[in-house]
């Protein structure tokens, strides 16, 4: 029954109408909702999760109290002022029609597809269901340390839609509001920056045509999610700047999530703050402690469980995989990495043109003496730099027209607009992607991790395009909207027309889209399962292999699933009492074996099929 999950948008509602606000309009009173709802989300998640309790019945109670509460106080409340919609010119009303049908395609598709994005498969959606079932999120034997060491308040809101709703499909819907509040966050911006309307059309127009993010929009990803909470970070910060000493503690607020939210975001903030701390100080002068302590605590409240869980577990705060980090820091590294990056997001149908641009990159290279393939900052497990043609798939597709009009808009602003607020952001994003080439090594599939630096662009792009003619600016809107149908339409994990559609296939298939080889292995891995009654089922697999769609293929026998055989840091919380009844392997050391023994019990393999196998008990003599 999923009625329960729609506590959560019924709470949206309520306390977005307490916190309606004249003079934070549309984007002000959605960026608090959704930092007051995330704040209260991780709250009773780790409260929960402390005592063992992360399950339907006291999430339900959680939310009702949250509702009720919401309730009370608004019906104690008059409400000075609401949302109303100002009369629009002909072409705005063309601009909100677009924007509205994109948000429409990509909802339903998003209510109506299954989950299948890679990572989703390996730990995104596959924590979530380690943490239902262990009704905790503390950390557990895994082989895939991803489950447990990245920031995970996308998977939280997972949690809770899972736990109270029990259709995975609605997972996909975080990414979708948080696209959608991303658009508003957007307008915002504009908007503090006294920018008239068609300017703020423009910012939203441009967010709701950017490849990457149709693609993500509809998965059970989290970059979305990031983005949207770097723009709340940047938005609050302006409204310091603009004197309002009130939006500091939602500023602050919004950084401690962002950070909670994804490992990149962290890199992403290193240029905000510093301007935020001069904003800080110019409104509370020599009371500015009250603020860095308000940070301080939020910080540490939202983040401080995760950080120690990770500290105990791996000796670091941030569980990171020190694998991506660049071990050489060299300016002319660096510019590599950079040309890399920014080369991936230029991809396009033309295979001349991606050679040519693989090529000039490493031709520049090797100029200033970069190795191709040099180990230092290039991922070992990432295939090798190479543009490949323009991709509909949200791992890899590119952004080649917002890279364009981001690059004409540095130039514009230099020249039009330096005291312009939009040249601070600029400068703010242009410093994130040198850090991020600066500290990451890099490989192929960077570009769904721009996402947020190219959201954050777009208020500056917006202001920069208002200086072209109104013909010129509005036929580069039409084409970026046009451009982007491709993206929309045949979304290659979750197309919407053609024999693939997910409107023509059952669930099965669709969690294998990304991996169709896979779709009968798994099925006659848990027919094994089924029919020896397994109860307890072990998972001695590889550190990034698919595991999601076990549980949701055995979801009507719920069998209790462990990793074993676990080799990493995690290793210390795997129990050698619980002894699996069958034990499910990809690794090649193990598949290619008659038996194994896991937890001083041998098993033999019953089943195997390419690079998988199922092993059973021997039994008892």
């Amino acid at each position: 029954m999923f009625l329960p999950v729609l506590l959560i948008p019924l709470a949206a509602w309520v306390w977005s109408r307490l916190l309606i606000s004249r003079a934070d309009g549309m984007a002000g009173t959605w960026s608090r909702t959704l930092i007051l709802l995330s704040g209260w989300m991780v709250c009773i998640t780790e409260g929960l999760s402390a005592g063992y309790a992360l399950e339907q019945q006291w999430l339900m109670v959680a939310w009702v109290a949250f509702l009720l509460t919401g309730i009370l106080l608004l019906k104690d409340r008059t409400l000075l002022w609401t949302f109303t919609l100002p009369a629009i010119g002909k072409q705005e009303r063309w601009f909100a029609g677009w924007i509205l049908l994109v948000l429409m395609l990509t909802g339903v598709l998003a209510c109506v597809a299954y989950p299948n994005n890679w990572d989703s498969m390996t730990y995104h959606l596959t924590r979530v269901e380690h943490w239902m079932q262990r009704q905790t999120v503390i950390h557990y034997a895994t082989n895939n340390v991803r489950q447990v060491s990245q920031p995970p308040l996308a998977e939280y809101w997972i949690l809770h839609i899972l736990s109270l709703g029990g259709i995975d499909r609605l997972a996909n819907l975080v990414q979708w509001t948080a696209w959608l509040i991303s658009m508003i966050s957007i307008w915002g911006i504009l908007g503090v920056w006294g920018m008239s309307r068609k300017v703020q059309w423009s910012g939203v127009l441009l967010a709701a045509a950017l490849p990457m993010a149709i693609l993500q929009s509809t998965s059970t990803q989290n970059d979305l999610l990031a983005a949207a909470m770097m723009l709340q970070s940047v938005y609050w910060a302006f409204r310091v700047r603009n004197g309002n000493r009130q939006a500091v503690w939602w500023m602050l607020t919004a950084f401690s999530l962002a950070v909670f939210t994804k490992g990149s975001n962290y890199i992403y903030l290193l240029p905000v703050l510093p301007f935020a701390a001069i904003w800080v100080l110019r409104q509370f002068g020599w009371s500015c402690w009250k603020p860095a302590l308000f940070g301080l605590a939020v910080l540490l409240v939202f983040n401080g469980p995760h950080w120690v869980r990770n500290h105990d577990t791996f000796g670091r705060w941030t569980g990171s995989d020190k694998t991506l980090v660049n071990d050489s820091h060299d300016p002319n590294q660096m510019l590599a990495v950079f040309l890399q990056n920014l080369a991936m997001e230029c991809q396009t149908p033309i295979s001349g043109w991606n050679r040519a641009l693989t090529n000039a990159v490493m031709e520049i290279e090797k100029g200033t003496g970069v190795l191709p393939g040099e180990p230092t900052i290039n991922w070992a497990p990432s295939p090798s730099f190479s543009v490949g043609m323009s991709s509909l798939h949200e791992d890899y597709t590119g952004n080649l027209l917002m890279v364009i009009l981001s690059i004409v808009s540095l130039f514009i602003l230099a020249g039009r607009y330096r005291k312009h607020p939009a040249v601070t952001l600029a400068l703010m994003v242009v410093s994130m992607a040198v850090l991020f080439s600066l500290l990451l090594k890099w490989q192929v599939w960077h570009n769904r991790l721009h996402l947020p630096m190219l959201l954050l662009f777009i208020p500056a792009v917006a202001v920069a395009l208002q200086y072209l003619h109104q013909h010129v600016r509005t036929g580069i809107l039409i084409v970026v909207a046009a451009a982007s149908i491709p993206w929309l339409v045949f979304n290659q994990s979750r197309p919407m027309v053609g024999k693939e559609s997910v409107f023509r296939h059952y669930d099965y298939y669709q969690y294998f889209f990304n991996q169709p080889e896979l779709l009968r292995t798994f099925l006659q891995l848990a027919a094994v399962a089924d029919r020896n009654q397994v109860e307890k089922l072990g998972w001695a697999t590889s550190g990034d292999a698919w595991e999601y769609p076990m549980w949701r293929i055995l979801q009507d026998q719920e069998p209790e699933m462990r990793h074993v055989l676990v080799g990493n840091e995690t290793r210390v919380f795997e129990r050698s009492a619980w002894q699996p009844e069958g034990i499910v392997s990809n690794r090649a050391g193990l598949v290619a074996l008659p038996r194994l023994q896991c937890h001083g019990r041998n098993y033999y393999r019953t089943y195997t099929d390419g690079q998988w196998a199922f092993f059973l008990p021997e039994p008892n003599l």
